[in-house]
């Protein structure tokens, strides 16, 4: 029992230094000869092993000499990079003597990198815009201990070729993801926000009768995300951060936790998909500016955050599927809203057009966020209810209604009984209404579309600062936003 302590204390003692050496196996022999006092078995062979690791000699690796000369500024070290058309690799508080790397690239030490110290390195290659992508799909990569200026720069260099790739071969543009000049569709790269085309294509060969789709229409998937707003040592921050529920988000909570009034209907009975509709050879507009932020005292506070706005003629769809057995799924509800000038409309619902019965609407009393911040005094819920029982796989006829067409949770999900109140109480007066948490988490979205953002998915939850805009979407850049 005692061994295994006075081996951890030994070999705390710096066994490479003979006088300590011998120190410890004096404290070793004398700490055991006590315990021999309270008749402890065995004890002399708990010394001897004691003493023989003691003896042993180990051998710790010495670090590689650190380069003296560390800057603070990269401008100079990116620029360079950029002329040269070379990678740029930050070695952040890492024991690397930069002189020693034959330069294949642009090499500097840091003792931080954006206010974080953790030991690592950083790399970036020209994007052939006059700016640097960096190595946020490949990770950040930490280097072994006694890793040799061969050994760091086959590292960068395979790192660099990763970050490469997406430079070179970045997925097809928003405007060329549909089809190519042949009219045939194409498969859309990895890594795209949007959804493969086997399930484009199969959102559209189930689209309903009756609902108009755009030709523009496409649909994607972007995890929750949220900008998160502050001053973090001495820069701007509005990074984007996954919606997490171990935590209070507003993102989590009625009404904004996922497609409206869909809180009521039987979880894993349906799903939705989002689409954006953009007006061909228009542009959305992305631009960095001060905001006002809630701080923790209650008061508030100017912060620079990202914003975005869509052009005019813009149709944002929500689209509502039912999760069939045996795998098979079909649309019950599909929700679009238009962008009129600079406003979007109240938003349309179409529902399968069938012979119904309308039933009392149901009520409900408005949680305090609909009343204090959305202004909702009555939470209606009007639905009608299918007479007969509807095919599930078959297209079906749709119309616009306002009020929620429903049935035994046959056709739509158990419980469905539509929103309650109108597409912008919470996409316009919700979004604009809503206060931003400094460095919390704000309202997802901008300009009535939660779901969308401008930013390389991979950014989220990586670039805490200043992520990188996805230029895969058509975007007009307004400023300095990156």
């Amino acid at each position: 029992m005692y061994a295994l302590s006075l081996i951890a204390a030994l070999l705390i003692a710096s066994p490479d230094d003979d006088a300590a050496a011998a120190l410890a196996i004096a404290k070793a022999k004398k700490s055991v000869q006590s315990k021999s006092l309270l008749k402890v078995e065995k004890s002399d062979d708990d010394a001897a092993a004691a003493i023989a690791i003691a003896k042993t000699k180990v051998v710790q690796p010495k670090p590689p000499v650190v380069m003296q000369k560390k800057i603070t500024d990269t401008t100079k070290a990116k620029q360079r990079a950029i002329e040269k058309n070379c990678a740029l690799v930050l070695f952040v508080n890492t024991p690397v003597n930069v002189a020693d790397l034959t330069g294949t690239f642009v090499a500097a030490y840091l003792d931080e990198y954006q206010g974080d110290d953790t030991p690592r390195i950083v790399v970036a290659v020209p994007d052939g815009e006059g700016g640097l992508i960096y190595n946020q799909v490949g990770g950040i990569w930490h280097l072994p201990p006694n890793a040799d200026a061969k050994a760091i720069e086959a590292m960068a260099a395979a790192q660099a070729a990763a970050v490469r790739r997406t430079v070179s071969q970045p997925a097809t543009p928003f405007d060329k993801s549909n089809s190519n000049r042949n009219g045939q569709r194409q498969q859309i790269a990895d890594g795209s926000p949007w959804l493969p085309v086997r399930e484009q294509s199969k959102i559209k060969d189930m689209w309903p009768e009756g609902v108009p789709f755009p030709e523009t229409l496409q649909f994607y998937a972007l995890p929750k995300a949220s900008q998160r707003i502050a001053t973090t040592n001495d820069r701007p921050s509005r990074g984007f951060h996954s919606v997490r529920t171990d935590e209070k988000n507003i993102n989590a909570e009625y009404p904004y936790i996922g497609s409206g009034g869909m809180d009521f209907a039987k979880k894993g009975t349906w799903h939705n998909v989002t689409g954006l509709a953009i007006p061909e050879g228009d542009k959305i507009k992305v631009w960095a500016q001060r905001t006002p932020v809630l701080n923790s005292f209650g008061s508030y506070q100017q912060e620079e955050a990202m914003f975005w706005t869509f052009p005019k003629g813009t149709q944002a769809f929500d689209v509502l599927l039912r999760k069939n057995d045996y795998g098979s799924e079909h649309i019950f509800t599909i929700r679009k809203r238009e962008k009129v000038g600079d406003k979007w409309d109240d938003g349309v619902q179409y529902f399968v057009k069938t012979a119904t019965v309308e039933e009392p609407p149901l009520k409900a009393e408005p949680t305090l966020r609909l009343r204090n911040v959305l202004g909702v005094t009555k939470l209606v819920f009007p639905v009608a209810r299918a007479q007969a029982k509807l095919e599930r796989n078959k297209r079906q006829q749709f119309a616009e209604s306002r009020i929620a067409v429903a049935d035994d949770g046959h056709f739509t999900p158990p419980g469905f009984i539509g929103t309650g109140i109108s597409c912008n109480k919470c996409h316009v007066v919700g979004m604009n209404s809503e206060d931003a948490p400094y460095a919390g988490p704000a309202l997802r979205g901008r300009d009535g579309v939660f779901s969308f953002y401008p930013v390389l998915p991979e950014s989220v939850d990586r670039d805490y600062y200043i992520p990188r805009l996805d230029r895969r979407w058509p975007l007009e850049v307004i400023g300095r936003v990156e």
